[in-house]
């Protein structure tokens, strides 16, 4: 059984052109269970999928009508955590500073006041006073800069690298064309309707990178899988170390 990370469509295309079965789903994400039934490739363990009728169907649906799947919302719905109350071990804020657990879940979206820059050596990659963050419960804010104040060409797409978040949709992934394999930002094509906001934007993991806000380098987000902005504005404790996918 050949493994691959895909969308919808591209497992429709791979299986098209190659009858024999995959092992289909999205890097490994703890706050995600096993979903045996039929939504199973859009869920982060693999399952083996093997319905090509069934895929194609799904891919149908979700393109006319958009709506999230009974599965996502119940996902959405899992979180304890939701920025109405600070757990007791919270840092508490000072004048002018941000506590992560007072951030909503589902997630906001706000307009960053403050010039974003994205560096990768001398090379300015991205460049904007226009940039989007999103706000979600334990974490600090991811950035989105709109592509017109990006510098693509230094960018390749990942072919066959997708994610899938149950608040935003399925997630595409970029790499520097001197580094094709090293995934350094991402986007959401199609969000989901709360997301549109997100449209023909890009963000960036600061931990392959240099970030900064207001002409100030971010810190990266602890661990591999998020990409959170860390600014000296916000207080912790942040999620992403092992043992915190939960929060």
């Amino acid at each position: 059984m050949r493994s691959i990370n895909a969308s919808v469509a591209e497992l429709v295309d791979a299986l098209d052109s190659k009858p024999s079965s995959y092992e289909c789903g999205f890097d490994s994400h703890p706050g995600y269970k096993a979903q045996q039934k039929c939504w199973a490739f859009f869920v982060y363990t693999p399952i083996a999928c093997n319905s090509l009728s069934f895929l194609k169907n799904a891919e149908s649906c979700m393109r006319k009508e958009r709506k999230v799947p009974e599965w996502l919302k119940k996902s959405r719905e899992s979180w304890s955590n939701t920025g109405e109350k600070r757990p007791p071990f919270a840092t508490v804020p000072k004048d002018g500073q941000r506590s992560v657990w007072d951030f909503p879940r589902p997630p906001a979206i706000e307009k960053v006041n403050k010039p974003v820059l994205v560096k990768y050596d001398d090379h300015i990659l991205a460049e904007s006073k226009n940039a989007l963050m999103v706000l979600e419960t334990a974490s600090p804010p991811t950035y989105y800069i709109p592509n017109s104040d990006i510098d693509t060409g230094f960018l390749v797409k990942m072919e066959g690298r997708t994610s899938m978040c149950e608040w935003k949709g399925s997630a595409s992934y970029w790499a520097l064309k001197i580094n094709p394999s090293q995934p350094i930002a991402w986007l959401y094509p199609n969000p989901f309707t709360e997301f549109e906001a997100l449209k023909d934007h890009i963000a960036f993991y600061p931990q392959n990178l240099e970030c900064f806000v207001d002409g100030e380098r971010v810190e990266a987000q602890p661990g591999a899988f998020y990409a959170g902005w860390i600014t000296p504005d916000l207080t912790g404790p942040f999620k992403g170390e092992k043992g915190t996918e939960h929060w």
